[in-house]
């Protein structure tokens, strides 16, 4: 990971000509992506300290008291993970809805026009950030952020499940003294990044610092 303001992905390009205005969404609309965004956002720091803890289990495998002290963040993930699914499976028709808006949004912030804060300062992705969610746009949806946003969403739901088994797997590898790794398959970890772009370039109040954020913490 590369911290922000630095070579890689960098901190929010300041200035700039702005976006179009935010989307005009419905109370319910906003209240769901707000808790997909806040789903997410648990996920990724949970999976963090997961990772974390699971790697150190790892160096020192035969201590049982290891598996314990990392239980209740595995129970937790589990628990968010489900919440993931269900908010997941019901975002395709959300972006369906607002879909030109997206498309406009996306091609203007590829562009390297700006969002404003609430300080007033606009800010807007690097080059090299702008580059790389183009590059996982193109290469999984044609380039296309409205389709990558709802295929990404399906995945998510398709696939928690199995998130939920390779997460208890991992945890009862942990516990009976053996080593793991404790990351999120990558493709899934890709799709939650591309879900959660889909989710800001709608909700854009922190588009920028989300995305900067999520690179990093996903290491893309």
């Amino acid at each position: 990971m590369t911290a922000a303001g630095t070579e890689g992905s960098g901190g929010p390009q300041e200035g700039g000509e702005p976006v179009t205005p935010a989307l005009n969404l419905s109370a319910d609309d906003y209240l769901e992506l707000t808790n997909a965004h806040a789903t997410v956002t648990r996920l990724v720091l949970l999976d963090g300290f997961w990772t974390r803890q699971a790697r150190s289990a790892s160096s020192e495998a035969g201590d049982p008291a290891l598996g314990a002290a990392v239980k209740p963040v595995v129970d937790e993930m589990d628990r968010t993970l489900v919440e993931l699914r269900d908010v997941a499976s019901r975002l395709p028709a959300i972006f369906t809805r607002y879909g030109p808006e997206m498309q406009t949004r996306y091609a203007e912030l590829l562009e390297g026009r700006t969002v404003e804060r609430a300080d007033g300062r606009r800010v807007g992705l690097t080059e090299d950030q702008r580059t790389r969610i183009r590059k996982i746009v193109d290469e999984r949806s044609g380039g296309d952020i409205v389709a990558h946003a709802i295929n990404a969403s399906e995945r998510i739901a398709a696939h928690a499940d199995t998130e939920r088994e390779h997460l208890r797997q991992e945890f009862e590898r942990i516990a009976s003294g053996r080593e793991s790794a404790g990351d999120l398959d990558v493709g899934f970890t890709v799709d939650i990044l591309c879900m959660e772009f889909g989710i800001h370039i709608t909700v854009p109040d922190v588009i920028v610092e989300a995305v900067s954020g999520l690179l990093g913490l996903l290491g893309l």
